[in-house]
């Protein structure tokens, strides 16, 4: 029999001791941390010397583009209206309003003069008229139409990406030479010239005029004749 004192023999599959020291795992590869995060704690010297010129290139070129868009020609887009009216009288006036648009950069634009040109489409003698005068329309309930209020004297006109311009423009023979329209079709060519680029905005739109109108017209029975402008 044992002695009661003595240390019984340790239990088979017991758990090794709680302070026993545990090797630490092995170092990674090359002793210290991944290459990646070596380069960018030290980049390569050729790095340094590349970098001022990138820096350089790239605000070159967003200077050369900023000059660029800044010195580009400014881009105007001339939108023709659905009618055109015609005062019933021996010299007739014609009211258009066209619609001036900025289409491209920030630069302004100037229209500086408008004419208008309008031929029998079967042939004959055009019409030249220039633009004399703007000003707008306003209801006018006891004849329940509109009356056409004078603005002011044609003038060159800004637009720009902000400032948009629609004006109710007047035009006039200024040739005192009698004209009017007979029924058939029209065409009616709008000139508007620009003040910076050179090469003026022309538009091309087509207008009838039915027996009943040409008709209405002789007896003028009233002053102002709409008819509906449609595309050639």
């Amino acid at each position: 029999m044992d002695d009661e004192g003595s240390p019984g023999p340790a239990a088979s599959g017991s758990d090794a001791p709680s302070n026993a020291v545990v090797p630490a795992s092995p170092p990674s590869p090359g002793g210290g941390p991944p290459r990646m995060f070596m380069w960018l704690r030290e980049p390569p010297s050729w790095l340094g010397a590349w970098v001022p010129f990138l820096a350089t290139f790239v605000s070159l070129w967003f200077s050369v583009s900023a000059y660029v868009e800044a010195t580009r020609d400014p881009e105007l887009t001339m939108v023709m209206p659905d009618q055109v009216r015609i005062t019933g009288t021996t010299f007739p006036d014609v009211f258009l309003q066209p619609a001036f648009l900025s289409t491209g950069n920030n630069r302004v634009e100037v229209v500086r003069n408008m004419s208008m040109r309008i031929e029998p489409v079967s042939g004959g003698a055009p019409v030249q008229l220039e633009w004399v005068a703007q000003g707008k329309w306003e209801y006018d309930a006891s004849f329940d139409s509109l009356t056409y209020v004078p603005g002011a004297d044609a003038a060159p006109m800004l637009v720009s990406p902000t400032s948009p311009q629609v004006p109710v423009a007047v035009f006039r023979n200024v040739e005192p030479v009698e004209w009017g329209v007979q029924p058939g079709d029209y065409r009616l060519v709008l000139t508007a010239v620009r003040e910076v680029v050179s090469q003026p905005l022309e538009r091309a739109v087509l207008f009838t005029v039915t027996q009943e109108q040409a008709d209405d017209i002789a007896a003028r029975s009233r002053l102002y004749h709409t008819f509906r402008l449609r595309q050639p």
